[in-house]
């Protein structure tokens, strides 16, 4: 509610770096570049949602779905046994006619993503070349880290 409250806008903007096959990549702000222009895209907005969900102490992940990302907080040991899941719209910290989503809305919309998605994301039907699910941990276990300002 508090991030929701900054007034971010959504980013219209198409502007790809580079695509590969059918995948497209797009440039992802930094949290504070978020923060301080006010502008998000999904991913922008997934990022910033996973950097305070990760300081609060939680698993954070990013999961992507064709064209769209979203922010998962997972409970459970590895994708595995996941015992528990949280999913957040990122998209909604957005005005949307003055408001943006609330948090129970942000909350039941990327759950609802999430179930649509299930099957390809952790299912028999996996599909990890358009549908992953992508912890914070795992990637910082990789050697990801986050670009210093």
């Amino acid at each position: 509610e508090a991030l929701r409250s900054h007034g971010f806008a959504y980013d219209t903007t198409r502007v790809n770096f580079g695509t590969s096959m059918e995948h497209d990549f797009q440039r992802v702000r930094l949290p504070s570049k978020s923060l301080t222009y006010r502008q998000i895209n999904c991913i922008d907005g997934t990022v910033l949602l996973a950097s305070v969900v990760e300081a609060l102490g939680y698993r954070p992940a990013v999961v992507f779905v064709p064209g769209h990302a979203f922010l998962a907080i997972l409970f459970g040991e590895g994708l595995n046994n996941i015992t528990r899941i949280l999913c957040l719209e990122s998209t909604g910290l957005c005005r949307s006619g003055g408001a943006g989503l609330s948090y129970e809305q942000a909350s039941h919309a990327g759950l609802a993503q999430f179930s649509e998605h299930r099957e390809k994301l952790l299912g028999n039907s996996r599909d990890v070349t358009r549908f992953e699910i992508v912890p914070i941990e795992q990637s910082r276990a990789e050697g990801i880290e986050g670009f210093g300002e």
